[in-house]
């Protein structure tokens, strides 16, 4: 129901900031949940070519913080 909510919303800013410039060979998406819905979103109307799966900053800091040297590497 949410995403429903605010699909037109996402969709429209996705296409401005396409607009501007924004490349399109992958878009790297914060967290499981969050692709989800991206993915969705990009199924439907084809904005990127590739999406990558990075976790969610909270996520590592709660809960992976023994581990935060390799996620930061990861990121870089």
């Amino acid at each position: 129901v949410l995403f429903a909510a605010v699909k037109p919303f996402m969709l429209k800013t996705l296409r401005q900031q396409i607009a501007l410039g924004l490349r399109r060979e992958r878009a790297f998406c914060l967290g499981k949940k969050n692709l989800k819905y991206f993915a969705q979103l990009n199924e439907e109307y084809e904005l990127f070519d590739e999406l990558v799966d990075v976790p969610h900053p909270r996520y590592v800091v709660q809960y992976k913080f023994n581990s935060l040297q390799t996620y930061v590497e990861a990121y870089c």
